[in-house]
This record gives C-alpha cells, sequence and structure tokens, in this order.
C-alpha cells in the first residue's frame, strides 16, 4: 500500500493568518512578512507537492472549494490578490509570481496543463532611451470560468482570458485580452479559433463506441454572452482591488463579488450578440412612420 507523507511545513505564521483548514501534503507554506492572509474556503482544500510563499506584506491569497487538489508554485510580494475560484483542475504544478502589487484572479473549473507560467512582470525595469520613462510597468492578469490553458503555455502581464476560451500548449501570451469561446495558440499567440467551446472529457482511452458517442454535445453549458446584470469586468474588479488599503476590505470585496457571485457569464469577454430580427423590425417600423 502507498503511503502518502504528509507533512504540514507553516514557517513564520507570528503576523500573519491563515482562515480554514487546509491539508497539505509534501507542502510548504511561508511567510516572510507580516499582514499576509491564506484564505481556504471551508475543509475542501488540499494543497500536494506545492509551495506558497509571502514575500511581502498584505497579501491575499484565497483558495476556493476545491474536489481536485491544488498544485501550485506561488511566490507572492506586496499588496497582492492571488484567487482561484471553485474546481479548477492542475494536471501538474502551475507556477505564479505576483510582483509590484498587481494581482491574479482565476475562475472557475479552469484546466492547468502541464508547466505552466502566470507573471505579473518582466521583472527588470526597461527604460526608453530617449525620455527615460519607464516602459514596462507591471499588470496583473485574469482568468475567467472554463479555460483550458495548454501544456508550456506562458501567460505573462496584463493579460485578459474571457470565460471559455481555449490557450494553446506551448504559447506565449502577453497583454492581450482574449474573447470568450475563443481559441489561441503560438509565440506569440494568434487567434485560431473563435465561437468554439470545450468539454473536461479526455479522449485518450477512447473506443469507436465512444468517440461516435461524443460527435456532438447539445448543452448551451460552456457558451458564454453578454449578460449586463451578470457583467463582472476585469477592469471593475482591478479597480477596487486597487483603491482598497486595507487587507480586510479587499476580503470583503472578494467574498462579495468573487467567492459568492457564482453568475455564468461574470467574467464574459466580447461584444453583445446583435439580435439581427429584431434590428430588422425597428427599421421596418422607422420606414413605416
Amino acid at each position: 500500500m502507498e503511503i502518502i507523507n504528509e507533512t504540514i511545513q507553516i514557517e513564520d505564521l507570528k503576523e500573519n493568518k491563515i482562515i480554514g483548514k487546509p491539508k497539505l501534503t509534501n507542502s510548504k507554506i511561508i511567510f516572510r512578512g507580516k499582514g499576509n492572509l491564506l484564505y481556504c474556503d471551508n475543509e475542501n482544500v488540499h494543497l500536494v507537492n506545492s509551495n506558497i510563499e509571502f514575500n511581502g506584506n498584505d497579501t491575499i491569497i484565497f483558495l476556493c472549494n476545491n474536489r481536485f487538489n491544488y498544485i501550485l508554485n506561488a511566490i507572492v510580494y506586496n499588496n497582492s490578490v492571488l484567487f482561484f475560484g471553485k474546481d479548477n483542475y492542475f494536471n501538474n504544478k502551475l507556477n505564479l509570481i505576483i510582483s509590484e502589487q498587481k494581482n491574479i484572479i482565476v475562475g472557475e473549473g479552469c484546466l492547468f496543463s502541464f508547466d505552466c507560467w502566470f507573471r505579473t512582470a518582466d521583472p527588470h525595469l526597461i527604460y526608453d532611451s530617449f525620455t527615460k520613462k519607464r516602459v514596462n510597468p507591471s499588470k496583473s492578469i485574469y482568468i475567467g470560468d472554463h479555460v483550458w490553458i495548454g501544456q508550456h503555455a506562458f501567460i505573462l502581464k496584463g493579460t485578459q482570458i474571457g470565460s471559455g476560451s481555449i490557450i494553446g500548449g506551448m504559447s506565449l501570451v502577453s497583454g492581450k485580452k482574449i474573447e470568450s469561446n475563443s481559441s489561441y495558440a503560438g509565440n506569440p499567440v494568434r487567434k485560431v479559433g473563435e465561437s468554439i467551446f470545450y468539454t473536461s472529457d479526455s479522449v485518450h482511452a477512447f473506443t469507436e463506441l465512444e468517440t461516435g458517442s461524443h460527435e456532438i454535445f447539445e448543452s448551451d453549458e460552456f457558451i458564454y454572452s453578454y449578460t449586463q446584470n451578470e457583467a463582472l469586468p476585469f477592469p471593475s474588479i482591478e479597480k477596487s482591488l486597487t483603491e482598497f488599503k486595507l487587507v480586510s476590505e479587499k476580503l470583503d470585496f472578494i467574498i462579495e463579488n468573487l467567492q459568492m457571485n457564482r453568475k455564468k457569464n461574470r467574467f464574459f469577454i466580447g461584444k453583445p450578440i446583435v439580435n439581427q430580427s429584431f434590428i430588422e423590425k425597428i427599421k421596418k417600423m422607422f420606414k413605416s412612420i
């Protein structure tokens, strides 16, 4: 019988706080600053082969309920937020570095393949030779719901990915706004598909019968659209997290707007779908006047 080494290692918790009861297997949480908070939703947060380092002050890492194991290598600095919604799947370790008071927000039901990297900074400073002004500011990263990130993908500063989208393996995404239900691939990425969606079914062991039975997926479950009363634009989240100076204020915002708000189309990116038949009716009305 396989024996799992369940060692819980938490260093320098003194002026920091953990809310919840995370289960740790071969994992380590290191606090090197003060005023930091690790928030674990309920008891369904299991960190496996993970390393979390708080290397600054007043940062929140918020891990929602997850029926899968969290497998993270997360290094965070000052005044930042790392948020994961419910039931994200990690095929292997996801690497994240959050620098210069920026944030990484991830929705729910996402799929992360092997050896993916998220970074909010370059991280060294670059200046314009004529103006002497800095030209590479750090920026936050936002990922919607049900997003598939392929193997060895790099997601860099300023990236926003709408719900239902796919990033191909070996892709480099930097400062891009990716529309919902689209697919991008390459280095740098370019659009390779639109009006698509994926399911979490794995084809590896499919037989001919199973392949045939999956030719059609009837549900609209993974098709996202603009809904005014559901929309939670990424820039508005960033504005709020930047304006709040206290960890307690940020935590209240996260709980109300990210953890508790699970409206389907909250992280949609794209243009509202225009009802052409409605427009034609309006045109006919004006013509008759």
